[in-house]
């Protein structure tokens, strides 16, 4: 595995991360916001699963939040970020560290094996097929 320097301001990591996921998963799907927020959410259920939420929790939760006006993104996304923090330092884990441990770990296996996973939940119904030639 080679090791892979990842800069340490947050902008410059998301412009590695989309250029990535640009390579992993093409143009179309890795810019395609409903499927980048439910791989958000994917990750956001495995972190809940991690952490002991069992699945009868969830129906409960995503039906109070549907019930609920729509809220504005840039608000939503500073509230997952902040939730994020409280639950690290509960935890404690450094946000940051884990951040950039997970943007190491995917730029040392390349692409392919991260298209490969996206087409199996293509197959499975619950993504969008990658749009990387083979």
């Amino acid at each position: 595995m080679s090791k892979v320097i990842v800069p340490a301001n947050r902008d410059s990591r998301q412009a590695i991360a989309i250029d990535w996921s640009v390579k992993a998963f093409g143009e179309a799907v890795a810019t395609d916001k409903k499927e980048r927020a439910l791989r958000f959410l994917e990750e956001a259920i495995e972190l809940a699963q991690a952490c002991g939420i069992e699945f009868l929790d969830i129906p409960a939760l995503a039906a109070h939040v549907y019930g609920k006006p729509v809220g504005e993104v840039a608000q939503e996304v500073g509230g997952v970020g902040v939730t994020l923090l409280i639950l690290c330092q509960n935890l404690g884990l450094s946000a940051e560290d884990c951040e950039w441990a997970e943007l190491k770990r995917i730029l040392t296996l390349g692409p392919a094996h991260f298209t490969a996973r996206q087409d199996a939940k293509a197959a499975a119904g619950v993504a969008r097929k990658s749009e990387v030639p083979a």
